[in-house]
């Protein structure tokens, strides 16, 4: 089978036993071209159709109140509900394009709001979609989800692969990085760290970060870009409840259009606490 003649490949080039060099061990990680190309076609599994692909890294940027929080939470109740993701309003007429997902637990970091504020949203989005129970949220995690080595790195990931998490959301980035400075090509370092966190744990990792003041580009370094496999900005126009979402990035083929959101809610009677709540 093409797995042995792989495993056969790997056998000759192993060092013997004793070896001192520590790169030795790079013979048991490799693939030649020979083997690659006996695998055949490769495919592009996403995790949300066209827009999120498995073992990705993404982050989805904009200013404060734009419903980049709000928009990812409804994101993961879809994909914990095995549910389309953008379903048109049920109103005649309405062809906007859903996005299918694949059913998978996901995780939920939370370093930015409050937990109250978590507990409500996600309380309000999980009756809206009719079950909450594949995503789980942590508040102000201990140990951090800032990382630093390789090793924490592949912690993680081991973590999510054993627990079953296929998608990780992390709120967000600025809280994450530990001393990287935003604008510095460390920042390609922390990065290169979740991508780690997405090939040992199998996980699609979704994090949320904020623009510049100036531009509409993500705040920090190129290099964090650079790392990316998807990348989209989410903004709001003033005085409305919708939110735009516009790819900036996409490795390989992804969604170029640009896609609207409305957020629909209701509160319990005489409160101004979520009942209901989603993005249509």
């Amino acid at each position: 089978s093409i797995l042995d003649r792989m495993e056969d490949e790997i056998a000759h080039r192993r060092p013997h036993v004793g070896s001192a060099n520590g790169f030795d061990r790079w013979l048991d990680q490799g693939i030649s071209a020979a083997a690659a190309a006996m695998l055949g076609k490769i495919e592009r599994v996403y995790i949300v159709e066209d827009l999120i692909r498995e073992k990705s890294v993404s982050i989805f940027y904009g200013a404060p109140g734009e419903f980049k929080s709000a928009l990812c939470m409804d994101l993961a109740l879809c994909i914990a509900n095995g549910l389309p993701w953008l379903q048109p309003l049920p109103v005649e007429g309405n062809k906007q394009r859903a996005f299918a997902t694949q059913a998978a637990r996901v995780l939920w970091l939370n370093y930015d709001q409050g937990h109250d504020d978590i507990i409500e949203r996600l309380g309000a989005m999980a009756r809206s979609y009719g079950d909450g129970e594949n995503v789980t949220a942590i508040s102000q995690s201990h140990p951090t989800a800032t990382l630093t080595t390789e090793s924490q790195a592949r912690a993680l990931g081991e973590f999510c692969l054993q627990n079953g998490y296929k998608v990780l959301m992390v709120d967000s980035l600025l809280d994450v990085k530990g001393k990287a400075d935003l604008q510095e090509a460390g920042m390609g370092d922390v990065l290169r760290l979740w991508r780690i966190v997405a090939e040992t744990g199998n996980v699609s990792v979704i994090i949320i970060a904020h623009n510049t003041k100036q531009t509409l580009d993500l705040y920090g370094s190129q290099f964090i870009k650079a790392k990316l496999d998807h990348l989209y900005y989410v903004s709001r126009p003033p005085g409305t409840d919708v939110a735009v979402i516009e790819s900036k990035k996409q490795r390989n083929f992804g969604e170029q259009a640009k896609l609207c959101a409305r957020w629909t809610y209701s509160h319990f009677d005489g409160t101004r606490t979520l009942e209901k709540a989603r993005f249509w």
